[in-house]
């Protein structure tokens, strides 16, 4: 992730590392401004300075072929189905969604992590790791 975050000031386009929220954390650590993008470019990064974008404000969810709807395709659990209720229903009352956007609720070293609110983990592999969406991310490797 060092080395991406470096390569990302001479490289022309936009370097995203999927589940990996903590790559901005270096972004911003290091103080990397690209030389080919505006460094606003880079602030459109959804989890940048935000942490995991997984139904988050300003982040994302994702809209199955079926209509099932998850916070993200790395978090695979069922908010609603929009086949069946409004987006903006599953979006404002999703017990899932309000729970990830309470950061408050982390648990384990993502929870008592001085970048926490920034970061939060990757939501889907702390629960492919721990079946729980709150629980610690086990891929980081700043703990």
């Amino acid at each position: 992730m060092e080395w991406l975050a470096e390569m990302q000031r001479d490289y022309p386009i936009v370097i995203r590392v999927p589940a990996c929220p903590m790559y901005t954390l270096i972004l911003k650590e290091r103080r990397v401004e690209p030389r080919h993008l505006p460094l606003e470019a880079l602030r459109r990064i959804p989890y940048y300075g935000r942490g995991c974008a997984a139904g988050m404000p300003n982040g994302y969810i994702t809209i199955l072929p079926n209509g099932d709807v998850i916070p993200c395709m790395l978090l695979q659990v069922r908010t609603g189905n929009v086949r069946r209720e409004s987006i903006t229903d599953i979006w404002q009352n999703s017990p899932i969604l309000n729970t990830l956007r309470s950061r408050n609720l982390l648990k384990g070293a993502c929870g008592a992590c001085k970048d926490r609110d920034a970061c939060a983990g990757c939501r889907g592999r702390a629960y492919e790791e721990t079946q729980d969406i709150l629980g610690p991310d086990l891929g980081c490797w700043l703990t």
